[in-house]
């Protein structure tokens, strides 16, 4: 993997990757955060399958990586 990064990339180790996401917004929290606001928006990439159907899915997800 490290042959395809940009000069000067990274590649984050395990406990990097989940300090960055630890305060992630859930589907929930991001539509109650951004109700009212006066432009449009969606979510995107891992959540937006879990917040199409209304549940959250994470648990299953991590069965897969």
């Amino acid at each position: 993997m490290t042959d395809s990064l940009p000069p000067g990339g990274i590649v984050p180790g395990t406990d990097e990757l989940t300090a960055r996401w630890a305060d992630a917004w859930r589907p929930e929290q991001a539509a109650e955060r951004l109700d009212g606001l006066g432009a449009p928006w969606c979510v995107a990439a891992g959540w937006a399958p879990a917040a199409a159907r209304g549940r959250n899915e994470q648990e299953s997800c991590r069965a897969w990586n």
